[in-house]
C-alpha cells in the first residue's frame, strides 16, 4: 500500500518511535493465533486442514522435569463447517470458519496432580486419533519402520482432508470456578461419512473445503502403469523395468499395502541387505539401498537384454489404482500415493476420473492415465 500523508496531531508523537519502526520493519509476518471454536457444540462437522508432528522447547510438563529441550507432539486441526453459529450462555458465537484443534504429547508427561502418562500411552492415543480419521492402523503391525510411517500417514490425511465430527465443552476458570468460553475441551468423534457439504459452506471457507482436486497440469508424462514386480534373475532383468517396479512397490508401501512391504523386505533379504533396509526411516531410503545393491550385482550395468513387455493395463471403471495428487501449494505431486477407484475413463483423451477410497467424497477429475500406477 502506498504511503499516505497525514496531518494528524499524533504524527509528531509517532516520530518518537521511528527507530523502533525501522528496526522491526523487516520482521517476518507472524500469525496472531487462531480463532478457537466456541463451547457447547454437539455433532459438529469440520474438515481436516493440519495433521502433523512438531517439536517445541516451551513444554513444561515433562515427567523428567527437564525444560528448554525439544519435545515432540502430535497436532490435528480442522476448519469448522457446521454449525454456522453456536449459542452459549446467552450469547451467539460464530462457529463456521473457526479452528478445531487437539494435540497429543509424544513423551513421558506429568500433570500438576502428579499423574504420569508414558510415551507408549501417548502413542496409543495418537493411533486412536488416526483411526477416528479413517486410518486402518493394523497395517503397521510387523512394520519395522512403523514409527516413521506415522509421518507418511499425516501427509496422506492432510492431502485427503477428511470431514470429521466433533464436540466442545466449556472449561471452568481456575480462579472463579465458573465456566468460560475460552479454550473449551475439544473432542473428535470420527469420520463424518454421511456428510454432504452445501454450496454456502464451500463459499464460506473455500480454501479449506474444496472437494474436487485439481488434475495434474505439469505436462510431464510419467512411466506407463506397471502391473506386477518382475521377480526374474539379475542377469535377465532390465534396470529400467526393475526400477519402475520397485517404485510401484514403494508407492504401495507408503499407502500401507502390507504385501508391498513384504515384497520389498524379501528383495532386501535376497540381496543380503535386510538389516540395512530395516534400519532406514523411509521406504524411499530403502529403495535407494536396493537400487545401489542391484547396481553392483552381476553384469547389471552392462545388461543388454531386450526390455520385457509389461502386461498392458486396459483401464475400466471400478479399477483400483494409485495416484499422486497435486499439492495446492507446491503445485507438484505429493510424496505419498493415494489409493483410488476409477469412476470414469475417456479413451479419446486418455484421462480418468477418480474417487479416493479412504474418503469417497474426494474426487479427482481429468487425470492423465499415465499418472496412475497399480
Amino acid at each position: 500500500m502506498p504511503g499516505q500523508k497525514t496531518t494528524s496531531s499524533l504524527a509528531g508523537k509517532l516520530d518518537r518511535f521511528s527507530q523502533y519502526v525501522q528496526e522491526h520493519a523487516g520482521d517476518e509476518t507472524t500469525s496472531m493465533g487462531y480463532q478457537g471454536v466456541p463451547p457447547g457444540i454437539n455433532n459438529g462437522v469440520a474438515r481436516l486442514t493440519v495433521c502433523e508432528f512438531k517439536e517445541s522447547a516451551k513444554k513444561n510438563n515433562r515427567a523428567d522435569g527437564k525444560t528448554g529441550v525439544d519435545c515432540m507432539f502430535f497436532k490435528v486441526m480442522g476448519t469448522v463447517i457446521d454449525p454456522i453459529s453456536q449459542p452459549w450462555n446467552g450469547r451467539e458465537y460464530q462457529a463456521r470458519g473457526t479452528q478445531f484443534m487437539i494435540t497429543e504429547d509424544v513423551y513421558d508427561t506429568v500433570t500438576k496432580a502428579g499423574k504420569v502418562t508414558t510415551t507408549k500411552e501417548h502413542i496409543s492415543n495418537v493411533l486412536n486419533i488416526m483411526r477416528l480419521l479413517g486410518v486402518e492402523t493394523k497395517g503397521l503391525i510387523g512394520n519395522p519402520q512403523a514409527g516413521s510411517h506415522l509421518e507418511a500417514i499425516c501427509q496422506a490425511l492432510t492431502q485427503t482432508r477428511p470431514y470429521f465430527r466433533f464436540s466442545t465443552q466449556a472449561k471452568k476458570d481456575q480462579t472463579t470456578g465458573k465456566e468460560t468460553d475460552e479454550n473449551p475441551w475439544q473432542r473428535l468423534h470420527g469420520i463424518a461419512e454421511d456428510y454432504e457439504e452445501t454450496d454456502m459452506a464451500s463459499a464460506a471457507i473455500e480454501d479449506a473445503t474444496e472437494v474436487v482436486a485439481e488434475p495434474s497440469g505439469n505436462g510431464a508424462a510419467t512411466a506407463e502403469p506397471f502391473n506386477e514386480f518382475e521377480a526374474t534373475a539379475a542377469s535377465e532383468e532390465n534396470p529400467e523395468i526393475f526400477a519402475q517396479g520397485l517404485q510401484t512397490l514403494v508407492d504401495a508401501a507408503n499407502a500401507l499395502d502390507g504385501s508391498a512391504t513384504d515384497e520389498i523386505l524379501a528383495l532386501a533379504k535376497d540381496l543380503g541387505i535386510l538389516s540395512q533396509v530395516e534400519a532406514t526411516k523411509t521406504w524411499e531410503d530403502a529403495q535407494g539401498l536396493i537400487l545401489k545393491a542391484k547396481a553392483g550385482e552381476g553384469n547389471w550395468a552392462n545388461n543388454t537384454v531386450e526390455k520385457a513387455e509389461a502386461e498392458p493395463w486396459i483401464i475400466t471403471k471400478g479399477d483400483v489404482c494409485f495416484y499422486r495428487p497435486i499439492d495446492s501449494k507446491s503445485k507438484k505431486p505429493v510424496k505419498t500415493a493415494a489409493e483410488c477407484e476409477v469412476t470414469a475413463y475417456n479413451a479419446k483423451t486418455q484421462t480418468v476420473d477418480l474417487k479416493l477410497l479412504a474418503n469417497p467424497k474426494v474426487v479427482y477429475k481429468g487425470v492423465k492415465s499415465t499418472e496412475l500406477s497399480r
